[in-house]
């Protein structure tokens, strides 16, 4: 089955870079080296985990399907179905899913038929000044304000001035994962606010985020196909996808919700009251 196949191919990939973090101390790195590259590691770590578990989980609803087919005498296999969503995925700050395929069909609509050509010759030179281009315009104009609710992976990470969280986008009432993992931004306030909840028990594991969504999509000669394990994701030939989030709040739902409860609750006169 193709979901054993590409499973199997990300564990073997997952023990390679699980290898590769033990390995490095013996590189002659710096230090400064070796923890950016044991940082970049990791998260490339996270996301195998990430996909294995997405596909086991479907592998898993897969055999209960051909279980209850067999056990029902059928013959038909039942059609595979994707995990409920709540949200409107037809705007492109919706999700990071969402992003990825308007993404994809601004790209079709901008450079679908146009040669590629080989690498060197004039066909090549026009088609990646045209494809440079148009990343440059995508990552100019979905530059844009989002609220997402997201799952924290792993620890927060020290970046330069500021700090790094591996997030994951998910449904707010399925729980459905709307994309792979991604990098929020966090100022020096967001991080103590985090550390602040953990410290008093109140971290949930899903969060809702406030920020601004910075495109990121990277033009590289060398990637024609998705290859066997398509990340970072592919939007077309030469064109690969990502970007990051520059975090305003990252709150509970709770705590996203209570300025508007009591915004409300200022506003509404109390029963036989004379009001304000």
């Amino acid at each position: 089955m193709a979901f054993h196949y590409r499973a199997t191919k990300i564990s073997l990939a997952l023990a390679a870079g699980l290898a590769l973090v033990a390995a490095l101390p013996a590189a002659g790195q710096s230090a400064a080296e070796l923890r950016r590259e044991n940082e970049r590691l990791r998260a490339r770590v996270t996301d195998l985990e990430q996909q294995l578990q997405s596909l086991t989980e479907q592998i898993a609803r897969l055999q209960q399907q051909l279980t209850a087919a067999a056990t029902a005498g059928g013959t038909t296999v039942p059609p595979f179905t994707p995990d409920p969503i709540s949200i409107d995925e037809s705007k492109p700050d919706a999700s990071p899913r969402a992003l990825l395929a308007t993404l994809t069909e601004s790209y079709r609509s901008t450079l679908d038929g146009v040669e590629m050509g080989e690498p060197g010759d004039p066909t090549r030179v026009a088609f990646v000044r045209q494809l440079n281009r148009w990343i440059a315009r995508v990552n100019r104009e979905h530059k844009m304000p989002i609220e997402w609710h997201v799952r924290h992976l792993g620890s927060i990470v020290p970046v330069g001035r500021g700090y790094l969280l591996r997030m994951q986008a998910v449904d707010p009432k399925t729980g459905a994962t709307l994309g792979d993992p991604f990098d929020g931004i966090l100022s020096r306030s967001v991080r103590s606010r985090l550390q602040q909840l953990s410290q008093r028990g109140l971290l949930e594991d899903v969060l809702v985020l406030r920020g601004t969504l910075v495109p990121r999509v990277m033009f590289n000669e060398d990637r024609l196909t998705e290859g066997p394990f398509n990340n970072p994701p592919i939007i077309a030939p030469m064109a690969e996808f990502g970007f990051t989030v520059n975090v305003t709040t990252l709150l509970p739902p709770r705590d996203e919700d209570e300025p508007a409860r009591r915004r409300g609750a200022a506003a509404t006169p109390a029963a036989g009251g004379d009001g304000p």
